[in-house]
């Protein structure tokens, strides 16, 4: 049985705390298990990356979204896997050289971080573009620009002000690791380790707690994995966070879900 320790908490607070800096590539060091030379190691690493590729960009051989593709892509092999849980997992994922596109996104904005530039993550329905400049990207389609009449007009709004720009990057680090972190708890889900699933959107919850129906979600979890007293508490925590037309539905869905006959299938 996988259980949640202190061990892990305290690596989930160090990665919320360096999101909240825009310290993207230290968040995901620091939200997974490690030697604290393994850890130093990739950091390093990462910084000598991001050197590289601001070089190349000053002197004129490639842009930066095609800098991040060569050196991802083409110099790391690195693939996009929606697909499989271990792309999930940032260290496991670079070691088999597969990584979740949202984790790919999130080395786009830290490698262009760490070698000066300003980039932050943009959900998009096809997924999780990087915003550079005037411009969305998608790390997984080679880098090239998304072409979505939305986010067309998105754009210059958040490129034109910096301020505004400041305003929606934490938010977005933030989302893009609660993000990952639901992905994980689904995987963790099918795979009928529920207990782990239920920690996972609670973690999820506490990046981006906003809105009824995550705490809902994170309730579902807990009575999945037969914690029936924490599971009303976040359904409490959804009735408190409900909208009054989210309000009537919401109920309904809670009876449904601690009903004996209903259960959590329906």
């Amino acid at each position: 049985m996988v259980t949640w320790t202190d061990a892990d908490e305290a690596r989930h607070a160090a990665a919320v705390a360096a999101l909240n800096e825009g310290r993207v590539l230290d968040a995901l060091t620091s939200a997974e298990d490690g030697p604290a030379e393994v850890q130093a190691l990739l950091a390093s690493g990462w910084q000598a990356m991001a050197d590289t590729i601001a070089s190349v960009v000053g002197s004129g051989a490639l842009t930066l979204p095609e800098a991040l593709h060569e050196v991802l892509i083409n110099s790391l092999e690195l693939q996009p896997d929606a697909e499989s849980a271990l792309a999930l997992s940032y260290r496991t994922g670079l070691a088999k050289k597969r990584l979740h596109p949202e984790l790919l996104a999130a080395l786009w904005i830290g490698l262009a971080r760490r070698g000066g530039f300003r980039a932050m993550g943009l959900g998009v329905p096809s997924g999780t573009c990087v915003l550079i400049d005037d411009a969305a990207y998608d790390p997984v389609g080679g880098g090239e620009v998304v072409l979505d009449p939305k986010l067309a007009a998105i754009v210059p709004m958040l490129s034109s002000s910096s301020e505004s720009f400041a305003m929606l990057q934490g938010f977005s680090d933030r989302a893009l690791y609660a993000g990952v972190l639901r992905r994980r708890a689904l995987f963790a889900s099918e795979a009928g380790a529920h207990a782990l699933a239920y920690q996972m959107q609670r973690l999820a919850v506490s990046v981006i707690e906003h809105g009824a129906w995550p705490y809902f979600e994170v309730g579902e979890s807990a009575v999945a994995a037969g914690d029936l007293d924490e599971g009303v508490a976040w359904f409490e925590r959804a009735r408190a966070a409900a909208s009054e037309d989210e309000r009537n539905e919401l109920e309904a869905r809670i009876v449904l879900a601690l009903s004996s006959d209903g259960g959590l299938e329906a």
